[in-house]
């Protein structure tokens, strides 16, 4: 740790699994911060490999042998990279989303959907408006009290057709991965959360002040909560457990504890 303390820190915050995913204000930073996790690990017999990045400057020191390359086409264009089970676009630096729900047949079962559903990885929340959704369908279903591999009750089918149908369209979504963090930034969150009678949620968004006065929006986080299935919570109840939702994602993030 004496000999690296740079790379040590990037080691115990910024890896989950084999992945490392971090980044740094200038080409400088990034290189240094690059070469010193190599030799950390390569002191270890580990071998650093599938170098990415949205700077094409940092890529080009890095060699071809040890690049990331994707040949995938996903929306639109190339060069879209799995990380961390979501998809990002080092250019234009955006993480996006491909979600093909209507690969369900329509007559499902509800083994089937709820296959479907846990497919969904978004573990930032920034998909919530549509999980959240989901959710509730979920309960409708379990309320019905069918078996795991009967059809979905009549009156289920239309609304469960809709969210299969509307699934594409997600891959219009786009989350840019930077949020505007330079050198002596003013960074605020700004925290909301609401409840109706069926679930209750919260979002974070980061709103950032740069050393020119510019402003920047990004969103951060959200979490979703469905309403208890057997106590009938009323709605001031259910906003309190909003805000309740809404402080605890925001200690989260900022002490850097898992959703």
């Amino acid at each position: 740790m004496k000999t690296y303390p740079d790379a040590c820190s990037h080691l115990l915050e910024q890896f989950y699994m084999d992945d490392y995913i971090g980044g740094a204000h200038n080409l400088d930073a990034a290189a240094h911060i690059a070469s010193n996790l190599r030799d950390v690990l390569l002191s270890a017999g580990m071998e650093l490999r599938k170098w990415s990045s949205s700077c094409m400057q940092f890529i080009a020191d890095i060699p071809p042998s040890d690049r990331e390359t994707s040949d995938q086409l996903f929306f639109g264009e190339r060069g879209a990279i799995k990380t961390l089970g979501m998809w990002w676009q080092p250019q234009p630096d955006v993480f996006r989303f491909r979600i093909k729900l209507n690969e369900i047949p329509e007559t499902s079962t509800k083994r089937e959907i709820l296959s479907m559903i846990a497919r969904i990885f978004d573990p930032l929340g920034w998909l919530s408006p549509m999980v959240v959704y989901l959710k509730i369908f979920m309960k409708r279903l379990w309320s019905t009290g069918i078996g795991w591999d009967d059809p979905i009750p009549q009156g289920l089918p239309a609304d469960w057709n809709a969210f299969r149908n509307g699934s594409d369209d997600l891959s219009e979504v786009s989350i840019c991965r930077w949020m505007q963090l330079v050198d002596d930034s003013n960074v605020e969150l700004h925290v909301f959360a609401d409840s109706s009678k069926l679930a209750y949620g919260a979002v974070v968004y980061m709103r950032v002040i740069d050393n020119q006065d510019n402003i920047h929006i990004s969103l951060v986080a959200s979490k979703t909560r469905i309403a208890p299935f057997k106590a009938m919570l009323s709605i001031p109840r259910l906003e309190l457990c909003a805000a309740l939702l809404a402080a605890q994602l925001v200690e989260r993030k900022i002490i850097g504890e898992p959703l």
